[in-house]
């Protein structure tokens, strides 16, 4: 598991708590959900799926159930030249 990932998320300044943590993995695949609320009462959802082949990733940002921003490397458009390959987690924590 990407305990790194949990490190982090408890000691940055952004973070008020971790609200929950799923996980179900084995070797180096896994998938990984974690919710935050943010010191500001937002909420943040994080999904990464790892295998051999692929990593994607998403944040979603929310507050009052209302989304704020997402964002993910999802393959809807490669050709964008904003188009994400590696880790968001790594790059924003």
């Amino acid at each position: 598991m990407p305990l790194s990932v949990l490190d982090k998320l408890k000691s940055s300044d952004l973070v008020k708590e971790v609200i929950s943590v799923n996980f179900d993995g084995i070797g180096g695949n896994y998938r990984l959900k974690i919710r935050v609320e943010l010191k500001n009462n937002w909420l943040m959802d994080i999904f990464e799926h790892k295998t051999s082949k692929i990593r994607r990733y998403s944040f979603h940002v929310f507050a009052d159930n209302k989304m704020m921003i997402r964002w993910d490397n999802a393959p809807h458009y490669p050709d964008v030249k904003t188009f994400l390959t590696t880790s968001i987690i790594s790059l924003v924590f």
